[in-house]
């Protein structure tokens, strides 16, 4: 099984299994405006995934101190956790993964159309969309598709 994380507070993590096919996936576990490490560890004990593959954090433009710091604080205790659990992992740059996975997307400047596309194509009998929302889930998306990255990298 792979396990794809999109690391912000509205990011997710996703684990597909070895055939491709969508295991589990979820919105960032949070409390409040935490980051829930205990939730995380648990999901990941459950799902015992093969390897690990985390979107690489970076500050976006226009992104307060605050927020930086915030976000790179959830980061490095999503780090610190795979670290510990002693589960093969690594990081990925966004830029790596959506030009593999955007690939035939042609919508410019919308990397979440593109996300969704690409997410479609895949998966097309799932929405994406969790209960009580009107929209995709964006953090899922991009988990899910650094998951299937990481599946075909690894083949």
């Amino acid at each position: 099984m792979y396990c794809g994380i999109d690391p912000g507070l509205k990011g997710g993590i996703s684990f597909l299994n070895l055939d491709g096919s969508i295991k589990f996936y979820t919105p960032m576990p949070v409390i409040g405006s935490e980051i829930d490490v205990t939730t995380i560890l648990s999901l990941i004990k459950i799902n015992v995934p093969y390897q690990i593959l985390i979107e690489h954090a970076q500050p976006m433009p226009k992104q307060g101190v605050v927020s930086v710091f915030n976000y790179g604080k959830g980061f490095g205790l999503i780090l610190g956790l795979v670290q510990g659990l002693k589960i093969p992992w690594n990081l990925v740059k966004p830029r790596i993964w959506q030009k593999q996975m955007f690939q035939n997307t042609n919508i410019k400047d919308n990397p979440k159309a593109r996300a969704l596309i690409a997410a479609k194509r895949i998966w097309p009998n799932d929405n994406f969309i969790l209960r009580g929302c009107r929209k995709p889930h964006d953090g899922i998306i991009d988990s899910l598709l650094i998951a299937e990255f990481l599946r075909k990298i690894s083949a």
